[in-house]
């Protein structure tokens, strides 16, 4: 194929992906149900997250809404402001989770929390691998989009033990506790029940990309600038770091219950865990 052609459908694929956002944001059409789909799924995937940065983009640099009780934490909305500056944008976390989670579980039936769904990428993916649309719950710091429920992975609003599986994709490193946020989530996962787990490796290069564009991310939403003056110096910081998978590993040792069935790290480089927790 030409590069004319590929370009040609590069513009339409977007510019379709702009039209279902429109419908999609005016009510007017909804993804169905159930996107499984075996023929075409690479392309359904693309097309998917296309849809999500379109719907997620209306709302890039505006400010986090200060009526959300969790806008009172300067950590909490620094993290949320700072996501905002940068909110169409899609990971491969979040596709290679999903697709790792449906190669070991059928997701049809199961009750799903996704963790820092950020924008309805998260949902759509797990749909595509056999999610019901019904079945899942999302969560972040921000609900611009209805499907995205307000609340801190510090602090889930759920009952012991409520879902299946626990679908965490791109925003674990973002915990000011780690072992804490790890401690939630476990607590609302089923026993058994599955856990998966997607973040990228942090290091010393990721901080100081991280640093040197951080000028920028204030200049688009200033309110980083003044989250980050509140919080004390030991908790300016982005990420936390975890530069190896067998780093991450450590932190399910006080979990005895806890098996491994997927580890695999990517040359993005991210790491994948999926472990099931036994009753």
């Amino acid at each position: 194929m030409s590069n004319a052609l590929i370009k040609i459908g590069k513009t339409a694929a977007r510019g379709l992906a702009g039209f279902v956002a429109t419908l999609r944001a005016l009510g007017i059409w909804r993804f169905p149900a159930g996107l499984d789909t075996a023929r075409g799924k690479y392309r359904a995937s693309v097309f998917a997250s296309l849809v999500a940065q379109r719907l997620a983009v209306r709302h890039r640099g505006k400010t986090a809404d200060a009526e959300n009780e969790l806008m009172e934490d300067p950590f909490l909305r620094f993290h949320a402001n700072y996501s905002l500056t940068h909110v169409e944008l899609n990971t491969p976390c979040t596709t290679s989770l999903a697709n790792d989670i449906a190669s070991v579980l059928d997701l049809r039936d199961l009750k799903i929390l996704s963790l820092g769904a950020r924008n309805l990428n998260e949902i759509f993916q797990l749909q595509l691998n056999g999610a019901r649309a019904a079945n899942i719950t999302a969560i972040d710091l921000y609900g611009n989009i209805p499907e995205i429920q307000c609340m801190d992975f510090h602090d889930l609003k759920f009952a012991d033990q409520s879902f299946d599986l626990i679908f965490w994709a791109g925003s674990f490193a973002y915990a000011h506790t780690p072992e804490l946020a790890l401690s939630e989530a476990i607590r609302v996962c089923r026993k058994p029940g599955y856990f998966a787990l997607d973040d990228t490796f942090i290091g010393d290069a990721t901080k100081e990309t991280y640093e040197a564009l951080k000028p920028e991310y204030i200049a688009m939403q200033p309110e980083l600038g003044k989250a980050l003056s509140e919080l004390p110096a030991d908790r300016q910081t982005l990420t936390k770091s975890f530069p190896t998978l067998e780093a991450v590993e450590k932190l399910f040792v006080p979990y005895p219950s806890c098996a491994f069935v997927l580890r695999r790290t990517y040359s993005s480089p991210h790491y994948n865990i999926i472990a099931k927790f036994h009753a």
